[in-house]
């Protein structure tokens, strides 16, 4: 969980730099790198993801974007136009409520779901012809979203916390959060694996 939600994008973010600018350690070059914004949904001025995706209430939230959801990594798909980010959401089905009692018992410290169980691993599929399009760095929508159903993520409990793809093999690795204990006071995280058919 991450506290005050204004100091992130209320929805995935895309950012370029020169990677050449990591390598050069002159002092003429130390100090901030350049970034390019190409998808970024700033707190101020309200342009998020969903319109709602701040609403905090029971019965049902945003299923684009919520206070719960986290985007954790994206990446082009080769050979395709599809930027596809993966993270976790949840409270879509029972809503979402600010240190409230679950249905389990638990005593929120912060946002959580009405219901323990209503929290997953997510995806988001956006078009890149329309993020470079676009007129503002938040008119961008996802042309698809969902549940992802991930092994060994314990029905959305293990949370996807980091991802890197391998263009030379066509691999996709996600890291599960906790996914990997074999014992009661271990937490390792798990590594699963897909292998791409890439066009």
């Amino acid at each position: 969980m991450h506290s005050i939600i204004s100091r992130y994008s209320v929805g995935p973010s895309l950012f370029s730099f020169d990677s050449t600018t990591l390598l050069d350690d002159t002092a003429a070059n130390s100090g901030p790198i350049n970034a390019t914004a190409f998808m970024n949904f700033p707190h101020g001025g309200g342009n998020y993801l969903s319109p709602d995706a701040l609403q905090a209430s029971q019965g049902s939230a945003s299923p684009i974007w919520n206070f719960l959801s986290r985007a954790v990594y994206g990446f082009i798909v080769p050979g395709t136009s599809t930027f596809a980010v993966f993270g976790s959401s949840g409270g879509v089905n029972s809503g979402i409520g600010y240190k409230i009692t679950q249905d389990n018992g638990n005593l929120c410290g912060g946002f959580c779901s009405y219901a323990a169980a209503d929290n997953y691993n997510y995806f988001w599929l956006f078009d890149v012809q329309e993020i470079l399009g676009a007129g503002q760095v938040y008119d961008i929508q996802p042309y698809a979203y969902g549940e992802f159903s991930v092994p060994f993520d314990n029905q959305g409990k293990n949370r996807i916390i980091g991802g890197t793809f391998d263009p030379a093999t066509g691999m996709l690795y996600l890291s599960l959060k906790y996914a990997g204990r074999v014992g009661e006071y271990d937490r390792p995280p798990l590594i699963v694996g897909y292998q791409l058919s890439i066009p």
